[in-house]
């Protein structure tokens, strides 16, 4: 098996999945609204595509390899109980609403990335991000709404910032963001 085709197992009553070292894409929807699942060791995937676990609410524990260099839109949406996943240096990707209504409380980016459109969408338990130094390419809204987000380490500030990036980030300190020199252009309700 080198692929799970698109919505294999959705809304099915699976509680762990591991998957092969052969397999190395996980197809749209494979995994969308399975109530139960809670576990998914993944370590030789490339790409997660698009909804691929979305809606699934016991999610806690998701373990990727060194490989993925992709996750697709809504792969994460809705994923509650998921507190953490950590990215490999390969992942060049955040497809739009991706974690958005997770669990998420922090998150570290390891490289130049690209950041879909609403992609940690109203992740209230978002407090942290690490940068690491890296420019991120923020699509409108990447943070919008994450009301606890409140530290941004290490952020690059790009160039522009798009529309709501930071929207009703509430208690996120920006002075640094608005003193970089490398800011030119604050997008529509940016903050």
């Amino acid at each position: 098996v080198i692929k799970i085709g698109k919505n294999s197992f959705q809304n099915s009553s699976v509680k762990t999945v591991n998957i092969g070292k052969t397999v190395k894409e996980i197809s749209d929807n494979a995994f969308s609204d399975c109530q139960n699942l809670n576990s998914v060791c993944a370590d030789s995937i490339k790409v997660i595509g698009h909804s691929a676990f979305a809606n699934c609410p016991s999610l806690s524990d998701v373990t990727v390899g060194p490989k993925l260099n992709a996750i697709g839109d809504y792969a994460f949406v809705g994923c509650s109980s998921l507190k953490e996943i950590k990215t490999p240096a390969n992942l060049y990707r955040l497809g739009d609403y991706c974690f958005a209504e997770s669990g998420l409380v922090s998150f570290q980016f390891t490289r130049s990335i690209n950041v879909g459109s609403y992609a940690f969408n109203k992740c209230n338990d978002l407090t942290n991000i690490d940068c690491q130094g890296v420019t991120l390419n923020l699509a409108e809204g990447a943070f919008c709404e994450c009301r606890n987000l409140s530290q941004l380490r290490g952020f690059v500030s790009p160039s522009e910032l798009p529309n709501k990036v930071f929207n009703n980030c509430v208690n996120l300190e920006i002075n640094d963001i608005l003193t970089s020199d490398s800011l030119k252009v604050i997008g529509d309700y940016a903050f």
